[in-house]
């Protein structure tokens, strides 16, 4: 949207919109994708701020889109952009996301959330729940994750009995004694 003067050769401002898939976070960090409408550019000739140019643009594209402030997402809202929000329609403390866009907390009224938070148990805690569980489940049961069973930890390959024997002796005519020749007599730890 273009704000020209009346004689139609002056440009006064430039208002960019689109609507967008964003990927957000609200306050209690319940994670949401909403295509919104997004203010990707504002901006007013310096000549022309200060008599209402801004407001009359902003307001204009509001109901030509048929959306209110509080449904918009804004891309990287400078200091300026920010003051003209809280003093034209009252949004104040917006909630700044990791993709540099920020929404208003009643963005987020009667939307629901893609991946609800819950809270990650602490070790403390984890603890102390496992310890009142009964002893006969593992928490080491899932064939896959961080939850699977562990069979290559150090205590596992300390407890083996292949592990005692010691060093094998390697024939020095075997491509692994060739190797270690070459490699200045270098043996391997295992």
């Amino acid at each position: 949207m273009l704000l020209f003067g009346r004689n139609k050769s002056v440009l006064k401002g430039i208002l960019r919109v689109g609507y967008k898939t964003l990927y957000l976070t609200d306050n209690e960090q319940n994670q949401y994708m909403e295509k919104a409408m997004c203010i990707l550019d504002f901006f007013i000739v310096p000549t022309e701020q200060r008599s209402g140019n801004g407001f009359k643009m902003f307001d204009a594209m509001l109901k030509a889109e048929n959306v209110s402030v509080e449904q918009c997402a804004f891309d990287k809202p400078s200091a300026a952009l920010r003051q003209f929000l809280e003093k034209y329609y009252d949004q104040k403390e917006p909630v700044m996301q990791s993709n540099k866009y920020a929404v208003f907390p009643n963005f987020f009224i009667g939307r629901h959330p893609t991946v609800p938070f819950t809270p990650r148990q602490t070790k403390r805690s984890s603890r102390a729940s496992s310890a009142v569980s009964s002893h006969t489940t593992s928490r080491n049961t899932s064939p896959i994750g961080r939850n699977r069973p562990r069979h290559d930890s150090v205590a596992d390959l300390m407890r083996q009995d292949n592990f005692t024997r010691g060093r094998s002796v390697i024939d020095p005519n075997s491509p692994a004694g060739f190797k270690l020749t070459r490699d200045q007599r270098h043996e391997p730890i295992w």
